[in-house]
């Protein structure tokens, strides 16, 4: 499913559809979209923010400041696929929906190759189709971003931990202030769904044996 938010994004959404958001299940919106939609991605077809790196003591995890990731690009940031906005006339003027798959049919040969593939899969694209690089307050995410950061965050994104695999609810109740008050919000939300469709099924039935009675 995570090729879907990458490989496709040039044929899933109409003509006159300019621009789209991504936003991940797990994060949390401070701020109003609406200022990705209106942002200049500068020619580039996509605009991700790149991974923090001012939480210094995950520096061991870093894996994009050694080996292949450092190598290949060259000093620019690799950036996290948590959230990203796609300027979709400009991704279909650069062909990126067909450069993207072809980088993609060519390395899905090896299986340890693209592991991630929504993230690494533009990153590793980088020099053919570029990003533009989000302001770093549209994605903190405790494992990599300073405390200090955090009163900035235009979202904040519950990543996983490396160090410590701690569960993304339970890190939901200790990060996010207001995370109570959205979650009693989505259970009404729930229930009230629940009771109405309970309320159609009844009404149903009780449609359905005044027929029979007919």
């Amino acid at each position: 499913i995570w090729g879907y938010k990458i490989l496709f994004l040039d044929v899933l959404f109409p003509l006159d559809v300019k621009k789209i958001i991504f936003v991940d299940a797990d994060q949390i919106v401070r701020a109003d979209l609406k200022e990705l939609v209106d942002l200049d991605l500068q020619g580039a077809p996509y605009a991700y923010t790149p991974f923090c790196d001012s939480r210094e003591n995950m520096d061991a995890f870093r894996f994009w400041k050694h080996g292949y990731w450092a190598s290949h690009l060259q000093g620019r940031s690799y950036h996290i696929s948590a959230l990203y906005v796609v300027d979709l006339v400009r991704f279909r003027e650069y062909a990126a929906g067909d450069r993207l798959r072809e980088q993609y049919q060519g390395l899905s040969r090896d299986p340890n190759s693209l592991s991630n593939l929504d993230q690494d899969l533009p990153n590793n694209m980088i020099h053919q189709v570029p990003i533009k690089s989000l302001p770093q307050e549209w994605l903190w995410c405790e494992t990599w971003c300073s405390d200090a950061s955090k009163p900035r965050a235009k979202t904040i994104d519950l990543c996983n931990n490396p160090k410590t695999k701690e569960p993304k609810l339970k890190a939901a109740v200790r990060i996010v202030s207001e995370w109570a008050e959205l979650d009693q919000e989505a259970r009404n939300f729930t229930l009230s769904i629940g009771s109405g469709a309970h309320a159609g099924t009844g009404a149903a039935g009780k449609g359905a044996k005044g027929h029979e009675d007919l």
